[in-house]
């Protein structure tokens, strides 16, 4: 099975009861590819993923560094400054944000063919990634 990347908002939504369609569609995503090896995230996402789940999940702290525990043993890009200066190249060539940015080299510095996100546009391909919003169906 190829490699794919999950954004931030993906895990958020896998641990957030609020919305119960999104929250099995995440699950079951990352199940699946978690169970394959093929699930991919980078620091970033990490990093992310503790502030939504302690601010605006309101999960205590030590039940997000649990999550994060968990979270941990998925393939993880660590963001180097390679990848700052190829996401710097990537903001200004397509006029994304650069934290998404960061999170498309990452995918891309893993060879991953799809990137999971709610944020970028669906269907949208750089460099032979594919961009996937899992609940636009």
């Amino acid at each position: 099975m190829s490699r794919v990347f999950f954004d931030t908002n993906i895990l958020g939504y896998a641990v957030d009861a609020f919305d119960k369609r999104k929250q099995q569609i995440a699950l079951s995503l990352l199940e699946e590819h978690r169970i394959s090896e093929a699930a991919t995230i980078s620091t970033q996402v990490l990093q992310e993923f503790y502030v939504v789940a302690t601010k605006k999940l309101r999960i205590a702290a030590p039940m997000a560094k649990l999550m994060i525990d968990s979270l941990s043993s998925l393939d993880i890009v660590t963001i180097s400054p390679k990848i700052i200066h190829a996401s710097i190249e990537i903001h200004q060539k397509w006029k994304t944000s650069f934290w998404d940015a960061l999170i498309i080299v990452a995918a891309m510095e893993r060879k991953c063919e799809v990137l999971f996100s709610e944020d970028l546009n669906h269907g949208q391909k750089m460099n032979g990634l594919v961009i996937r919003n899992p609940f636009s169906q």
